[in-house]
């Protein structure tokens, strides 16, 4: 009841009690401030800067209004590609060895993925991941710290291994 009325007594004020984590501040936020500030809200939020976690405790506590928050993804040990089925997906252009390897887990698992994009850039694959605009199939060698993604591996028998491999020409003449 407390919280309630807390709450009530809030929605008449002008300010708004915003929790922001500190790295979705740093990296995810800014993206939005314009939107916010055209709608009148960005100069309402009084931000309190603290991890997810507390921050969730400081909502249950109407501490704060709301708050942006992270979190792990809950299946950590893998998916199995029929699971996907009716997800979106941003996958690398049909030239590269990515194409080949997400058509033949396709077939394998009788599974006619919803391809939403297509792509000759790495990067911009896995920006557009990044914001939720689709799930994509990639190897983990082109995952970095910094792209905020979840891999899950696939737990399908048969899934396709990625092997890098040196090649050269049949005649190189002693250039090694």
């Amino acid at each position: 009841m407390e919280v309630a009325h807390q709450e009530l007594s809030r929605a008449k004020q002008e300010r708004i009690r915003f929790g922001l984590p500190p790295i979705i501040g740093n990296y995810f936020f800014p993206a939005y401030t314009p939107a916010l500030l055209v709608a009148g809200l960005l100069q309402r939020l009084e931000v309190e800067d603290h991890g997810s976690r507390e921050l969730t405790k400081m909502l249950a506590h109407g501490i704060i209004d709301m708050a942006l928050l992270g979190s792990l993804a809950t299946r950590t040990t893998g998916v199995s590609f029929q699971n996907l089925k009716k997800e979106p997906f941003i996958i690398l252009a049909n030239e590269y060895v990515h194409a080949q390897a997400f058509h033949q887990v396709s077939r394998a698992a009788g599974v006619r993925p919803k391809v939403v994009f297509k792509t000759h850039d790495v990067h911009v694959l896995k920006n557009l991941v990044a914001k939720n605009s689709g799930i994509s199939f990639l190897t983990t060698l082109a995952l970095e710290t910094q792209d905020h993604l979840v891999a899950l591996p696939l737990l399908d028998l048969g899934a396709p291994k990625f092997i890098i491999s040196v090649a050269t020409r049949a005649k190189t003449y002693g250039i090694y």
